[in-house]
């Protein structure tokens, strides 16, 4: 797979202009416990990522066990911010009660001064978790106009696509209205060449909504298609490629040269767009439940101080996706893009 690196962009001193974004979901003081489970040990594992150059956006939540020192450390490494809201249901709260729960935080970050830095909100599957149009809409209407920053929704492709067995609410373009930035997730398939010969994954791409994919690129490039159409204003484009251990339609397992090839092909598919923005890899975490489905904070490899490994010392590290990471990294804090926010009256 090719490898673009050329994206739309803008001067460094232009107006409006901030770098590209590369972070990764599941990584905050919260799930930090792979060193010990202290404040200092888990501040301690979430800095040594943010040196060792892996990251330069954090999303973060009111689960942060030292919020006050995850946002200092943002700071010391210039890393952008993403506030973990929630989701907002209207069966349950008003939406002024949602508003108050919200805004401690957004306060702290502005105390803290890194109020430049918090870039808005973002929200993991909210209607493949039963969020309804209505409710999103009212939410993100509600973020947008209190505060004016972003509203970042990864989108589960299910609720995109008709008739089919999902029980929530299909997602409609007015419920988007207030959505800035979006991206959508999908995992185990291999993207390789060398997986379009597989009989396993090309079996279940033919039967597929009953429209009969060739491979996956074709299958994730539709979806992208369907996200895009259902949007009626220009947004920030992101993508979550997957950077974890766990099973494949190829019936294999992902492993480096998978996660390779994924961080290649979301690169790609935001360097063709026409506002892209970054990348959120997905997943830094081990599954507790699944020992075989390991996170790449098994593989990373982050060295301390003194040479030595700090996470995972009998683990063979991906070396080589560490060091595609890095890459990214380096170009996308070289990269200036000048965010859209064009909210329709």
């Amino acid at each position: 797979m090719d490898f673009n690196l050329d994206f739309n962009s803008v001067g460094k001193s232009a107006s409006g202009s901030e770098k590209m974004s590369i972070g990764l979901f599941h990584f905050s003081s919260f799930f930090c416990k792979n060193i010990g489970e202290s404040d200092s040990d888990r501040l301690l594992e979430l800095e040594a990522v943010m040196r060792e150059g892996y990251i330069n956006t954090l999303l973060i939540s009111s689960k942060e066990t030292d919020f006050e020192g995850v946002i200092k450390l943002c700071q010391k490494y210039d890393c952008t911010i993403w506030f973990s809201a929630q989701k907002f249901f209207s069966t349950k709260q008003t939406i002024e009660e949602y508003i108050e729960r919200i805004e401690p935080y957004v306060n702290k970050i502005k105390k803290l001064g890194a109020d430049k830095l918090f870039k808005g909100f973002y929200w993991d599957e909210p209607f493949l978790n039963k969020i309804t149009n209505d409710d999103f809409y009212i939410m993100t209407k509600t973020l947008f106009e209190k505060w004016g920053k972003r509203n970042f929704p990864v989108i589960s492709f299910t609720p995109l696509i008709e008739n089919n067995n999902f029980t929530g609410e299909h997602i409609k373009s007015e419920a988007l209205k207030y959505v800035t930035d979006i991206a959508w997730d999908n995992y185990s398939y291999d993207l390789s060449v060398e997986a379009e010969d597989n009989a396993p994954q090309t079996k279940h791409l033919k039967t597929l909504h009953n429209i009969g994919f060739k491979t996956a690129t074709e299958y994730y490039n539709w979806i992208h298609k369907l996200l895009m159409e259902r949007l009626d204003h220009k947004v920030n484009v992101w993508h979550y490629p997957g950077v974890y251990s766990t099973w494949l339609y190829t019936e294999r397992r992902c492993d480096e040269k998978g996660i390779i090839e994924n961080l290649k092909y979301s690169n790609n598919l935001i360097a063709q767009s026409e506002h892209p923005c970054g990348l959120i890899m997905y997943n830094y975490v081990n599954f507790n439940k699944n020992p075989n489905e390991k996170g790449i904070c098994s593989f990373l490899n982050l060295p301390d101080q003194n040479g030595e490994q700090l996470l995972y010392k009998d683990e063979k590290k991906w070396n080589e996706a560490s060091a595609l990471i890095k890459q990214l990294k380096k170009v996308y804090d070289n990269t200036y893009i000048k965010p859209v926010i064009d909210i329709k009256d």
